[in-house]
Protein backbone atom coordinates (compact mmCIF):
# COMPACT_ATOMS: atom_id res chain seq x y z
CA UNK A 1 0.00 0.00 0.00
CA UNK A 2 1.22 3.30 -0.98
CA UNK A 3 1.04 6.71 1.13
CA UNK A 4 1.33 10.06 -0.14
CA UNK A 5 2.49 12.74 1.96
CA UNK A 6 -0.23 13.70 3.65
CA UNK A 7 -1.57 10.49 4.68
CA UNK A 8 2.47 9.64 5.43
CA UNK A 9 2.25 12.76 8.03
CA UNK A 10 -1.46 11.47 9.33
CA UNK A 11 0.02 7.72 9.73
CA UNK A 12 3.32 9.52 11.91
CA UNK A 13 0.93 11.93 14.00
CA UNK A 14 -1.89 9.31 14.48
CA UNK A 15 0.59 7.10 16.51
CA UNK A 16 -0.96 6.56 20.18
CA UNK A 17 0.02 4.37 22.59
CA UNK A 18 0.00 0.24 21.44
CA UNK A 19 -1.88 0.95 18.72
CA UNK A 20 -1.05 1.91 15.13
CA UNK A 21 -4.03 3.66 12.98
CA UNK A 22 -3.94 2.75 9.56
CA UNK A 23 -7.11 4.29 7.65
CA UNK A 24 -8.58 5.03 11.34
CA UNK A 25 -8.05 1.26 12.09
CA UNK A 26 -6.21 0.49 14.76
CA UNK A 27 -4.06 -2.85 14.52
CA UNK A 28 -2.81 -4.41 17.67
CA UNK A 29 0.59 -4.72 18.28
CA UNK A 30 0.20 -7.44 20.68
CA UNK A 31 -1.52 -9.63 17.91
CA UNK A 32 1.11 -9.58 15.56
CA UNK A 33 3.29 -12.29 14.81
CA UNK A 34 6.72 -12.56 13.46
CA UNK A 35 6.83 -15.62 10.75
CA UNK A 36 9.98 -16.69 12.17
CA UNK A 37 9.37 -16.44 16.36
CA UNK A 38 9.61 -19.25 18.32
CA UNK A 39 5.93 -21.33 19.62
CA UNK A 40 7.39 -22.71 22.76
CA UNK A 41 4.28 -24.92 23.42
CA UNK A 42 4.50 -26.60 20.11
CA UNK A 43 8.27 -27.23 20.58
CA UNK A 44 7.33 -28.48 24.42
CA UNK A 45 4.65 -30.77 22.95
CA UNK A 46 6.69 -32.73 20.34
CA UNK A 47 9.86 -33.06 22.82
CA UNK A 48 7.31 -35.03 25.23
CA UNK A 49 6.48 -37.50 21.96
CA UNK A 50 10.54 -37.53 21.14
CA UNK A 51 10.70 -38.76 25.07
CA UNK A 52 8.23 -41.16 25.47
CA UNK A 53 8.85 -42.87 22.19
CA UNK A 54 12.51 -43.18 23.34
CA UNK A 55 11.65 -44.85 26.50
CA UNK A 56 9.30 -47.21 24.58
CA UNK A 57 11.91 -48.18 22.16
CA UNK A 58 14.71 -48.77 24.71
CA UNK A 59 12.05 -51.10 27.44
CA UNK A 60 11.53 -53.11 23.60
CA UNK A 61 15.35 -53.48 23.31
CA UNK A 62 15.85 -54.72 26.92
CA UNK A 63 13.29 -57.28 26.76
CA UNK A 64 14.85 -58.20 23.03
CA UNK A 65 18.25 -58.60 24.61
CA UNK A 66 17.32 -60.11 27.72
CA UNK A 67 15.29 -62.89 25.90
CA UNK A 68 18.00 -63.52 23.21
CA UNK A 69 20.79 -64.25 26.01
CA UNK A 70 22.86 -67.11 26.18
CA UNK A 71 21.26 -70.43 27.42
CA UNK A 72 24.65 -71.07 29.53
CA UNK A 73 22.85 -68.44 32.05
CA UNK A 74 19.53 -68.97 32.28
CA UNK A 75 17.50 -72.04 32.66
CA UNK A 76 14.22 -72.49 29.79
CA UNK A 77 11.48 -74.74 30.28
CA UNK A 78 12.84 -77.36 27.42
CA UNK A 79 15.54 -77.89 29.23
CA UNK A 80 15.96 -81.58 30.08
CA UNK A 81 16.14 -81.84 33.85
CA UNK A 82 16.72 -84.90 35.43
CA UNK A 83 15.99 -85.89 39.25
CA UNK A 84 19.06 -87.69 41.19
CA UNK A 85 18.52 -88.45 44.90
CA UNK A 86 21.57 -89.08 47.32
CA UNK A 87 20.17 -91.16 50.51
CA UNK A 88 22.94 -90.70 51.85
CA UNK A 89 23.09 -86.45 52.03
CA UNK A 90 19.32 -85.78 51.26
CA UNK A 91 20.47 -83.67 48.08
CA UNK A 92 18.21 -83.01 44.78
CA UNK A 93 20.26 -82.59 41.89
CA UNK A 94 18.46 -80.91 38.35
CA UNK A 95 20.88 -81.36 36.08
CA UNK A 96 19.70 -79.14 32.48
CA UNK A 97 20.71 -79.83 29.08
CA UNK A 98 24.07 -78.10 28.63
CA UNK A 99 24.81 -79.71 31.68
CA UNK A 100 24.83 -77.13 34.77
CA UNK A 101 23.70 -78.76 37.81
CA UNK A 102 22.01 -76.75 40.71
CA UNK A 103 21.38 -78.88 43.82
CA UNK A 104 18.44 -77.82 46.16
CA UNK A 105 18.51 -79.46 49.75
CA UNK A 106 15.64 -81.27 51.05
CA UNK A 107 17.07 -82.34 54.10
CA UNK A 108 14.20 -80.58 56.10
CA UNK A 109 11.83 -82.10 54.53
CA UNK A 110 12.90 -85.73 53.72
CA UNK A 111 13.83 -85.84 57.47
CA UNK A 112 10.69 -84.75 58.25
CA UNK A 113 9.28 -87.67 56.36
CA UNK A 114 11.78 -90.74 57.52
CA UNK A 115 10.72 -88.97 61.55
CA UNK A 116 7.01 -89.74 60.07
CA UNK A 117 8.08 -93.26 58.37
CA UNK A 118 9.89 -94.44 61.63
CA UNK A 119 6.98 -93.64 64.07
CA UNK A 120 4.48 -94.94 61.83
CA UNK A 121 6.66 -98.60 62.11
CA UNK A 122 7.23 -97.73 65.43
CA UNK A 123 3.52 -97.67 66.30
CA UNK A 124 2.97 -100.96 64.15
CA UNK A 125 6.00 -103.03 65.85
CA UNK A 126 6.83 -101.77 69.11
CA UNK A 127 2.59 -101.70 70.06
CA UNK A 128 3.93 -104.26 73.20
CA UNK A 129 6.20 -101.46 74.98
CA UNK A 130 3.06 -99.04 74.67
CA UNK A 131 0.84 -101.88 76.18
CA UNK A 132 3.54 -103.00 79.07
CA UNK A 133 3.15 -99.42 79.96
CA UNK A 134 0.38 -99.05 80.29
CA UNK A 135 -0.65 -102.41 82.20
CA UNK A 136 2.46 -101.86 84.30
CA UNK A 137 0.24 -101.38 87.60
CA UNK A 138 -2.18 -104.30 86.82
CA UNK A 139 -1.44 -108.06 88.32
CA UNK A 140 0.31 -109.88 86.27
CA UNK A 141 -0.92 -112.95 84.91
CA UNK A 142 1.83 -113.98 82.84
CA UNK A 143 1.14 -117.62 84.60
CA UNK A 144 -2.14 -118.00 83.78
CA UNK A 145 -1.41 -117.32 80.21
CA UNK A 146 1.39 -119.71 80.11
CA UNK A 147 -1.04 -122.87 82.09
CA UNK A 148 -4.16 -121.71 79.67
CA UNK A 149 -1.18 -122.40 76.74
CA UNK A 150 0.05 -125.75 77.88
CA UNK A 151 -3.35 -127.14 78.73
CA UNK A 152 -5.23 -125.92 75.37
CA UNK A 153 -2.22 -124.98 73.02
CA UNK A 154 -3.83 -121.55 72.56
CA UNK A 155 -0.38 -119.35 72.22
CA UNK A 156 -0.32 -117.26 75.47
CA UNK A 157 0.38 -114.04 73.66
CA UNK A 158 -2.89 -114.53 72.30
CA UNK A 159 -4.77 -114.55 75.38
CA UNK A 160 -2.87 -111.73 76.70
CA UNK A 161 -4.10 -109.97 74.07
CA UNK A 162 -8.02 -110.79 73.96
CA UNK A 163 -7.40 -110.17 77.51
CA UNK A 164 -5.94 -106.72 76.86
CA UNK A 165 -8.35 -105.98 74.11
CA UNK A 166 -11.53 -106.78 76.20
CA UNK A 167 -10.82 -105.13 79.30
CA UNK A 168 -7.07 -103.58 79.63
CA UNK A 169 -6.34 -106.79 81.71
CA UNK A 170 -7.88 -106.24 84.78
CA UNK A 171 -8.18 -108.28 87.36
CA UNK A 172 -11.13 -109.73 88.94
CA UNK A 173 -13.86 -107.73 87.78
CA UNK A 174 -17.29 -107.56 87.27
CA UNK A 175 -17.58 -105.04 84.75
CA UNK A 176 -20.63 -105.50 82.07
CA UNK A 177 -20.61 -104.57 78.52
CA UNK A 178 -23.99 -102.66 76.98
CA UNK A 179 -24.66 -105.85 75.34
CA UNK A 180 -24.31 -107.88 78.42
CA UNK A 181 -20.78 -109.17 78.35
CA UNK A 182 -19.14 -109.91 81.88
CA UNK A 183 -16.02 -110.27 83.53
CA UNK A 184 -12.32 -109.57 82.94
CA UNK A 185 -12.62 -111.75 79.48
CA UNK A 186 -16.29 -109.90 78.34
CA UNK A 187 -18.21 -113.31 77.87
CA UNK A 188 -21.59 -113.58 77.54
CA UNK A 189 -23.30 -115.66 80.48
CA UNK A 190 -24.62 -118.32 78.37
CA UNK A 191 -21.46 -118.95 76.23
CA UNK A 192 -19.51 -118.68 79.55
CA UNK A 193 -21.65 -121.21 81.29
CA UNK A 194 -20.52 -123.69 77.85
CA UNK A 195 -17.28 -123.26 78.15
CA UNK A 196 -16.73 -122.23 82.02
CA UNK A 197 -13.14 -123.61 83.22
CA UNK A 198 -11.74 -123.62 87.14
CA UNK A 199 -8.36 -121.86 86.24
CA UNK A 200 -7.15 -121.47 90.32
CA UNK A 201 -8.42 -124.63 91.94
CA UNK A 202 -10.64 -123.15 94.02
CA UNK A 203 -13.25 -125.17 92.95
CA UNK A 204 -15.47 -122.86 91.55
CA UNK A 205 -15.66 -121.59 87.88
CA UNK A 206 -16.67 -117.92 87.71
CA UNK A 207 -17.42 -115.29 84.79
CA UNK A 208 -15.58 -112.73 87.53
CA UNK A 209 -12.31 -114.34 88.18
CA UNK A 210 -9.86 -113.79 85.92
CA UNK A 211 -8.02 -117.02 86.14
CA UNK A 212 -11.28 -118.73 85.44
CA UNK A 213 -11.83 -116.61 82.43
CA UNK A 214 -8.61 -117.00 81.08
CA UNK A 215 -8.75 -120.82 80.97
CA UNK A 216 -12.42 -120.55 79.51
CA UNK A 217 -11.25 -118.15 77.09
CA UNK A 218 -8.35 -120.43 76.08
CA UNK A 219 -10.92 -123.44 75.90
CA UNK A 220 -13.34 -121.55 73.88
CA UNK A 221 -10.48 -120.22 71.12
CA UNK A 222 -8.86 -124.06 70.70
CA UNK A 223 -12.31 -125.61 69.95
CA UNK A 224 -13.54 -123.17 67.38
CA UNK A 225 -9.82 -122.95 65.97
CA UNK A 226 -10.32 -127.02 65.19
CA UNK A 227 -13.61 -127.24 63.99
CA UNK A 228 -13.66 -123.46 62.28
CA UNK A 229 -10.20 -123.90 60.72
CA UNK A 230 -8.31 -121.72 62.50
CA UNK A 231 -7.11 -118.92 65.18
CA UNK A 232 -8.89 -116.16 62.79
CA UNK A 233 -12.08 -118.07 62.89
CA UNK A 234 -11.90 -118.76 66.33
CA UNK A 235 -11.60 -115.12 66.91
CA UNK A 236 -14.39 -114.32 64.71
CA UNK A 237 -16.18 -116.51 66.69
CA UNK A 238 -15.76 -114.94 69.80
CA UNK A 239 -16.49 -111.71 68.94
CA UNK A 240 -18.18 -111.35 65.33
CA UNK A 241 -16.24 -108.43 64.19
CA UNK A 242 -13.00 -108.94 61.25
CA UNK A 243 -11.92 -105.54 62.85
CA UNK A 244 -11.57 -107.32 66.29
CA UNK A 245 -10.08 -109.81 65.14
CA UNK A 246 -7.25 -107.80 62.93
CA UNK A 247 -6.55 -105.61 66.74
CA UNK A 248 -6.43 -108.87 68.69
CA UNK A 249 -4.00 -110.06 66.12
CA UNK A 250 -2.03 -107.07 66.15
CA UNK A 251 -1.58 -106.59 69.69
CA UNK A 252 -0.57 -110.32 69.90
CA UNK A 253 2.19 -109.75 67.69
CA UNK A 254 3.24 -106.60 69.49
CA UNK A 255 3.38 -108.83 73.01
CA UNK A 256 5.27 -111.54 70.78
CA UNK A 257 2.98 -113.83 68.29
CA UNK A 258 4.35 -115.46 65.23
CA UNK A 259 1.91 -117.32 63.52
Amino acid sequence: MKLDSKERTKFANGRSGDNIFVNAKPLAISSYRSPRAIDWQVLFVHTRRVSFAALGFLCVSSFVFLSTQSPSTKTTAQDTQSLQYSAAENPLSLTTADSATTTVSLIGPITRLKEAEDKAESDKVGIASVILAQVSSKGNFEDTYASAEKKYGVSRYLLKAVHYVETRQKGDTDIESYAGAQGPMQFMPETFAAYAQDGDDDGRRQITDVHDAIFTAAKHLAIHAKTNGGIKAALYNYNHSNAYVEQVLSVARGFGYTQ
